[in-house]
C-alpha cells in the first residue's frame, strides 16, 4: 500500500511540475534525470499492480521490497519538492547542483530496486485476475438486516404502539451485530417519518461530550445547532421538542453518565414520543430505564449462510457445488456477525471462484484460534483489506483519519484523496470521476457505507463502521500511514497525518507532518515546506499559512469578524487544488487567477476581482462557490472582455454579480455545468430572462433567488436534462413557464416564498403532468406565509385546479 501511494504521488507531482509555467523552467537542465525518474517510477507502479493482481497476502520478501520502494520514492519526492519550495521562496528558477547529484543517487537506488522487484516477480508468478461482478449501487438493498425480522418487528411495534407507557427503547448487541443498521432502518422509514413531528439522530461513542450530543440533535430535522454550553443547548433542545411528538436516536451509548447528562432535556409529556438508544452494554440499557430491550443476537448458521450467499453470489444459495462446503465453513467463521459476514462475502464476490483460493481464505480466518473476540472480528475483516487492489488500499485506510461515526461528504474525501496524490489520472476522465469510481468500489465491497444521497441520486455522504475504522487504525499503525496523536508531534515517519482535539506543538520547518486534519488548534504559526493538507478548523490569521507553498488542500474558518484579505502571495502556493474558507466574506487578489491547479473554490462569500487581462486561466476549475460581484462584462461596453470560464466547470454559485440575464449565455455554453445557483438582489439584471435554445446541455440543478425577475420564457429545449428547480423569493415572477413541466427528467419544483401566481403555475404544471401524461414522479413543493394561504387557494379554485398533488408548507 505505502509503495503504491508513494509512486502515485510522485508521478502526479512530476506531471504537475513539468507542466507548470512557474516551476517547469527550474527543471530544464535536469530533463534527462526527470525523464529517467518518471520511467522508473512508472515501471514500479505497473509491477506493483501486476503483483497484486490476484490479491491476497504477499510474501515477506515482497513486503520488504515494497518498504524499500516507498522509502526511495519518498526520498525522491521530498528532494524535488524541497528544492521547488526553496526556489519559489527565493524567487530563483534553477535547481542547485547538489539537488542534481542527490537526484541521480535516488534514481540509481530506484533502478536497483526495480531489478530486485523483477526477480521477486519471477519467484511469485502473477495469479488469476479477480472478477469484479460489480453491481449498481442503488440496487444493493439492505441485506445486512436479513435474519432480524423479529427484532425489526419488535422495535417498530414498540415505537409506534401508543398504548406503551415507556418511551425509552434500547437495542443491545456486540460490535458488528447490526444495532445501528436496525436503528437506521427505523429512522429512515417513511411511515415513521409521518408518525413523528420531529426526528433527530446523535452518535455518542466513547469520546463525544454531552454538548456534542445535544448539538447533533439540534442540527437534526427542524432544529438549530448551538455552539453554547450544555445548559444553553439543552434548553434550546427542550423548547424545540416541547409539545411535539418526537423520535430521538442516541447511537452507541457507552456509559450511563452520557445518558444522565442529556436525558433531563427530553420533555416527557406523554405524547407518544420515543427515545431509542443503541449500546453494546446490557447494564447501560438497564440503567437507562428502557421499557423495551431489543437484543441483537448472532445469526444462526442458516441465516448466516443465507446472508453470506447474498453477498458472495447475489442469490440465496451457492451456485458452485465445489465451493459450498468451504463457503459454509467461511460463513461459520464469521461467528454470526452481520458486519463480518457482509464484508467477507462482499470480498469473495470479487475473488477467484477457485477451491484453492477459498480454502486459503478459510485457513487465514482460523489461523489465530486464541485471539480475543474483537481481534477475531478484525482478522476476518482484514481479509477484505488484504485483497484490495493497491489503488484502493490507501483510500480505504484514509477513512481512519476521521472520527468515529463521522458523516463525511463525498466531495471532501475525494478532494483529500486527490490532494494526497492517491488518484492517478486517465485520458478520458477527470481525477474526481476516477476517485468517485474508487469510492464506489469500496462501497460495493461494504467497506464504506452510504449515509445520504445528493440531488442527482449519487452518494452525497459516507461513513465507516467503528470496527472497520479500528481495522484502519491497526493497519495504518503497522504501515506508518497515519498516526492519531495528542500534543507534541515528533518522529521520523514520513507520512504522518494526525487527529487531535488538543493544542498541537510542531517542531521545526522540516517537520515530518505532511497533512493536518480534524479539530484542535496550534500553539505556534505553521511553516512546513512539505505540508500538503490543512484541514484544521479555526484560524486567527490566514497569512501564517501562506509560507507553506506546497499546500494542495486548504480548509479553514476565521475566529474573528473582520473581512480577511487573501495576500497576493497566495499564487505562490503552486499546487493548491482546493480552497475552502467558511463563515466570512473573503477578498481575493488578482493573482488568484494565475493558480493553474486550482480545482475547487468554496467560500461563504468570496469577492473575485476581474483578472488583469480579462481572461480566466484556471483551466482545471470545476466548482466556484460563492462568488460575489464577479464582473463577467462591462455593462456599458461591448461584451468582448468577458471572463472565459473553464470548460470543466460543473458547479457555479454567483451572488449579486454585476451581469444581466443576457450575459448568462456564456454560462449556458459550459458543456459540463450541472449545478447553477443564482442569487440576485439588484434590478441591474433586468426583469426578463429568455434563455437560448441548445444551452445548459448538462444542467441538472437550477436555483434562482431573484426578487425582480418578472418574465421567464423557457421550455424543455432550454434545460433538456434539468432534474430539480428551486425558486426562492421570486415575488415578481408572473408564472413558471408551462414548458418547464415537459422536461422528461424533471423530478422536483420547489417554490419558497414566491408570488402566488407563480405557485399557481406550479400547481398547473403538476396537474397537467398527472392528467395528461400519468406522471406522478414530479414532486411540487410550495412554501409560503400562512397569511397567503387563503388567497392562494382561492386562485387555485378560480383556475379549476386543486392542490391534491402538491405539498404545501406554511411559516
Amino acid at each position: 500500500m505505502a509503495a503504491y501511494a508513494a509512486l502515485a504521488s510522485l508521478l502526479n507531482d512530476i506531471e504537475h511540475i513539468t507542466t507548470h509555467p512557474l516551476i517547469s523552467t527550474s527543471l530544464e537542465k535536469y530533463q534527462i534525470e526527470i525523464e529517467s525518474l518518471l520511467k522508473t517510477a512508472d515501471s514500479l507502479l505497473h509491477l506493483i499492480h501486476a503483483y497484486h493482481h490476484g490479491g491476497g497476502v504477499i510474501s515477506k520478501e515482497a513486503e520488504d521490497l515494497e518498504r524499500q520502494i516507498a522509502s526511495a520514492v519518498h526520498a525522491a519526492e521530498d528532494l524535488i519538492e524541497s528544492h521547488i519550495v526553496d526556489h519559489i521562496r527565493a524567487g530563483s528558477n534553477q535547481l542547485s547542483f547538489t539537488c542534481s547529484l542527490n537526484l541521480q543517487q535516488v534514481i540509481q537506488e530506484m533502478d536497483s530496486i526495480l531489478k530486485r522487484a523483477a526477480e521477486v516477480k519471477e519467484k511469485h508468478p502473477i495469479r488469476e485476475k479477480q472478477p469484479t461482478n460489480s453491481r449498481p449501487l442503488m440496487e444493493r438493498g439492505d441485506s445486512a438486516m436479513l435474519g432480524f425480522d423479529d427484532e425489526e418487528s419488535q422495535l417498530f411495534g414498540d415505537v409506534i404502539n401508543q398504548q406503551s407507557a415507556g418511551r425509552v427503547i434500547s437495542i443491545v448487541g456486540m460490535g458488528g451485530a447490526g444495532k445501528t443498521t436496525l436503528a437506521q432502518n427505523l429512522y429512515q422509514n417513511s411511515h415513521i417519518n409521518k408518525h413523528f413531528d420531529f426526528l433527530a439522530w446523535a452518535t455518542a461513542s466513547q469520546q463525544h461530550t454531552a454538548q456534542e450530543i445535544l448539538s447533533q440533535l439540534l442540527s437534526g430535522r427542524g432544529g438549530n445547532s448551538s455552539s453554547g454550553n450544555v445548559g444553553d443547548s439543552g434548553e434550546e433542545l427542550h423548547k424545540t421538542l416541547w409539545g411535539r411528538r418526537y423520535l430521538l436516536v442516541l447511537d452507541d451509548i457507552w456509559s450511563i453518565q452520557a445518558w444522565d447528562e442529556v436525558r433531563r432535556f427530553f420533555p416527557n409529556d406523554e405524547s407518544g414520543s420515543r427515545i431509542v438508544i443503541t449500546t453494546r452494554l446490557f447494564n447501560v440499557a438497564r440503567d437507562c430505564c428502557s421499557s423495551s430491550c431489543v437484543t441483537m443476537k448472532p445469526l444462526d448458521e442458516r441465516k448466516t449462510w443465507k446472508l453470506f450467499c447474498r453477498k458472495a453470489f447475489q442469490q440465496e444459495n451457492c451456485p458452485y457445488p465445489e465451493l459450498e462446503e468451504v463457503g459454509k465453513k467461511i460463513a461459520r467463521l464469521c461467528r454470526g456477525l452481520p458486519l463480518s459476514t457482509v464484508v467477507v462475502g462482499g470480498f469473495l464476490s470479487k475473488s477467484p471462484r477457485s477451491l484453492q483460493f477459498w480454502e486459503n481464505v478459510a485457513r487465514n480466518m482460523e489461523s489465530n484460534p486464541n485471539a480475543k473476540e474483537k481481534e477475531e472480528s478484525l482478522d476476518a475483516l482484514s481479509l477484505s483489506y488484504n485483497h484490495l487492489p493497491p489503488h484502493l488500499k490507501p483510500c480505504f485506510l484514509y477513512m481512519g483519519v476521521f472520527r468515529e461515526y463521522s458523516e463525511i461528504r463525498v466531495s471532501k474525501i475525494i478532494r483529500l484523496w486527490i490532494a494526497e496524490g492517491f488518484v492517478r489520472p486517465n485520458n478520458s476522465q477527470t481525477l474526481e470521476v476516477v476517485a468517485e469510481g474508487y469510492l464506489e468500489e469500496l462501497i460495493d465491497r461494504n467497506l464504506i457505507s452510504v449515509r445520504k444521497h445528493r440531488h442527482n441520486g449519487k452518494v452525497g455522504s459516507c461513513g465507516i463502521h467503528d470496527m472497520l475504522r479500528d481495522l484502519c487504525s491497526k493497519v495504518a499503525k503497522q504501515e506508518e500511514f497515519f498516526h492519531e496523536i495528542d500534543g507534541l508531534i515528533q518522529g521520523t515517519e514520513r507520512r504522518l497525518m494526525c487527529y487531535s482535539r488538543r493544542p498541537i506543538l510542531l517542531h521545526g520547518e522540516h517537520s515530518v507532518v505532511r497533512s493536518m486534519l480534524a479539530g484542535g488548534s496550534l500553539e505556534q504559526p505553521v511553516k512546513h515546506k512539505l505540508l500538503r493538507v490543512w484541514d484544521r478548523g479555526s484560524l486567527e490569521s490566514v497569512a501564517e499559512l501562506y509560507g507553506n507553498v506546497n499546500l494542495r488542500y486548504l480548509a479553514c474558518h476565521y475566529t474573528y469578524y473582520s473581512m480577511p484579505v487573501l495576500p497576493s502571495s497566495i499564487s505562490l502556493i503552486w499546487n493548491l487544488q482546493t480552497l475552502i474558507i467558511s463563515d466570512t466574506l473573503v477578498t481575493a487578489p488578482t493573482e488568484i487567477w494565475k493558480m493553474q491547479q486550482l480545482r475547487h473554490v468554496k467560500c461563504h462569500r468570496i469577492y473575485l476581482p476581474p483578472p488583469s487581462d480579462g481572461l480566466l486561466v484556471m483551466d482545471d476549475l470545476q466548482s466556484l462557490t460563492t462568488a460575489v460581484n464577479l464582473r463577467l462584462s462591462e455593462q456599458d461596453k461591448e461584451l468582448n472582455k468577458m471572463v472565459r470560464f473553464p470548460i470543466l466547470l460543473n458547479k457555479l454559485s454567483l451572488i449579486t454579480s454585476k451581469i444581466g440575464w443576457e450575459d448568462l449565455s456564456m454560462i449556458g455554453s459550459l458543456p459540463q455545468l450541472q449545478v447553477l445557483h443564482l442569487r440576485v438582489k439588484f434590478i441591474t439584471w433586468g426583469r426578463k430572462w429568455s434563455p437560448i435554445e441548445g444551452q445548459f446541455p448538462c444542467l441538472k440543478f437550477l436555483k434562482i433567488h431573484c426578487r425582480d425577475l418578472q418574465y421567464w420564457d423557457a421550455d424543455k429545449s432550454h434545460f433538456p436534462v434539468l432534474e430539480k428547480l428551486i425558486l426562492s423569493q421570486l415575488w415578481c415572477l408572473e408564472e413558471i413557464p408551462l414548458g418547464i413541466g415537459e422536461i422528461p427528467t424533471l423530478k422536483l419544483i420547489h417554490l419558497n416564498h414566491c408570488s402566488k401566481s407563480a405557485a399557481v403555475s406550479a400547481v398547473r404544471i403538476k396537474e397537467d403532468e398527472v392528467e395528461n401524461h400519468g406522471n406522478d414522479a414530479l414532486r411540487v413543493e410550495l412554501r409560503m406565509p400562512q397569511s397567503d394561504v387563503e388567497s392562494f387557494k382561492e386562485m387555485v379554485e378560480a383556475g379549476a385546479l386543486t392542490i391534491t398533488h402538491v405539498q404545501l408548507e406554511t411559516f
